[in-house]
């Protein structure tokens, strides 16, 4: 390695103990772990890692990198944002989120498959950006929030037939009140397959679902049986699957 490690993750800034205190502890002797050198300040070691990874870097995220020192820092200097999520809000409002939602160039949209689904939550975007966005915020309108989370992924995705409300097209609705409209606070539930953990954020002012004409949830809860033929379709090449 000719150059010094960057985390890739490095919005979030791991605490000094975060891998020692959590890890299973028949692994905690070779578990991730900061150490202060006189030097260098606190760095991270990894066990069969040639190079050690210094704690500045491991922050580096939306820094200038003329900034960013290789050496010499420690957990306390660096900026709260990457750990405690009060400051991370701050940030956000700070950094100047709504221009970027603004551009024309943003389609909104989060996932990474379940990979990380008891470490985040991303399902709750829609309902986030309806209630911190258009009611709190009122940086939106209610149709330009709408348009943003349908014709607008919708475009960028080339889905053909779904992307708005018009005759011939299947009604897939979301019933919501705009005043009350928004995410719950995070929980965590553990009904995965050998009873793994999830993390979820109920909707809240979400009066139904209707996929294809059919209502799904009602007032939070569930109106079709789901061991039955559900509505929902594959999609394939834009269009739902034959």
């Amino acid at each position: 390695m000719t150059k010094p490690a960057i985390s890739a993750n490095s919005q979030i800034t791991e605490t000094p103990t975060l891998y020692v205190d959590n890890i299973d502890p028949k692994f905690r002797d070779i578990a991730p772990r900061v150490i202060d050198d006189q030097d260098k300040g606190q760095i991270y070691v990894i066990d069969d890692m040639r190079d050690t990874i210094p704690m500045s870097l491991t922050a580096a995220a939306g820094e200038n990198s003329s900034t960013l020192s290789k050496w010499a820092a420690n957990f306390e200097e660096l900026h709260r944002g990457g750990w405690d999520p009060k400051a991370h809000k701050a940030d956000q409002d700070r950094d100047g989120v709504k221009p970027l939602l603004k551009s024309g160039a943003t389609s909104l949209g989060r996932s990474d498959a379940g990979a990380h689904a008891s470490q985040l939550c991303g399902a709750c975007l829609p309902t986030y950006f309806l209630g911190k966005w258009v009611s709190e915020k009122q940086s939106f309108s209610v149709e330009e929030a709408v348009r943003m989370l349908t014709s607008r992924p919708a475009d960028v995705a080339g889905i053909s037939d779904r992307d708005l409300l018009a005759g011939g097209r299947p009604a897939d609705i979301a019933v919501f009140d705009p005043e009350t409209v928004g995410a719950g606070k995070l929980e965590c539930i553990y009904d995965f397959p050998a009873g793994a953990d999830r993390l979820v954020a109920r909707a809240q002012g979400v009066r139904a679902v209707v996929v294809n004409g059919t209502t799904l949830r009602e007032n939070g809860v569930e109106a079709i049986s789901l061991d039955g033929d559900l509505p929902g379709s594959v999609l394939r090449n834009g269009q739902a699957a034959a």
